[in-house]
């Protein structure tokens, strides 16, 4: 899968995820619409993280999920990156 082992790919989906949902919390504090029917879970506008940070309305659900979906790749490749890269690093210093 992707050239690592599942460990790593679970790992590395896991910190995503978890990645992704503070984005969310720090999208959500960082609005002035507070007050105004934010939510994480639906409502007046439902706010979908960083990167690619958007308030939609409650109802269009399969554009929600489909920016949960990006974001979480995003996430996912640049955590892939950095723990290639980082191994890159560790291997040259071994030698």
């Amino acid at each position: 899968m992707f050239g690592f082992s599942r460990k790593r790919f679970l790992v590395t989906l896991g910190l995503s995820v978890l990645i992704w949902i503070v984005s969310n919390f720090i999208q959500l504090l960082n609005s002035n619409h507070w007050p105004a029917g934010f939510s994480l879970l639906g409502g007046s506008c439902t706010v979908t993280g960083y990167p690619f940070a958007f308030c939609l309305a409650g109802y269009e659900k399969v554009k929600i999920l489909l920016i949960y979906l990006v974001n979480i790749a995003f996430w996912f490749w640049v955590l892939h990156f950095l723990w290639k890269w980082f191994n890159k690093g560790k291997s040259s210093f071994e030698k």
